[in-house]
């Protein structure tokens, strides 16, 4: 009679003992979205419009953060004016060819991957160097194009882009910074 009621006690004992284990993060980028041929071919394009223009996105963010540190070590306004000349020469001796080379239609993506990578519009970006006047010419100049220097990065709206840029940077084929 005693081992049916040890037995007994051994069934309705609480063991505290927890086990766990660790599991590899898991995430969920895009889910499989039916889509007709034409949204797959606007997609596609999408694509390769986001992996051609996200390195100028990158260079945009660096030299922000480059030409911001710099200022701050002039003390004159001259000196200042200067080198924001110099430097608006480089950039265009270095970018001025490949960005005439570009597609119409790639100026509303690059103004959004712009303000994605620095947190401003590109308005903004060119109003810091220039004088209100140009910067009116490059925003009518936009508009002609179909697309607005003022257009902004919305992480809900361009949900494609994200997807893409996440993507692919996982899979390593996109740069992840300059």
């Amino acid at each position: 009679m005693a081992l049916s009621t040890n037995s007994q006690s051994i069934d309705t004992a609480v063991f505290d003992t927890i086990y766990s284990k660790r599991l590899r993060q898991v995430d969920i980028t895009d889910t499989k979205k039916v889509r007709t041929d034409a949204e797959e071919e606007a997609y596609q394009r999408l694509k390769r419009k986001v992996i051609r223009l996200y390195p100028y996105a990158l260079m945009a963010r660096q030299v922000n953060m480059d030409i911001h540190s710099n200022f701050d070590t002039f003390s004159t306004k001259k000196e200042k004016r200067k080198y924001k000349a110099a430097t608006e020469k480089a950039l265009r001796e270095r970018f001025e060819l490949e960005l005439k080379n570009l597609y119409r239609s790639d100026g509303e993506v690059l103004v959004k991957l712009i303000h994605r990578e620095t947190g401003l519009t590109t308005y903004q970006l060119v109003r810091q160097f220039k004088s209100g006047f140009n910067v009116w010419t490059y925003q009518i100049a936009a508009k002609t194009q179909g697309f607005s220097l003022k257009e902004t990065y919305d992480f809900e709206k361009d949900k494609d882009i994200e997807g893409i840029i996440q993507f692919m940077q996982k899979e390593g084929s996109l740069p992840t910074g300059y």
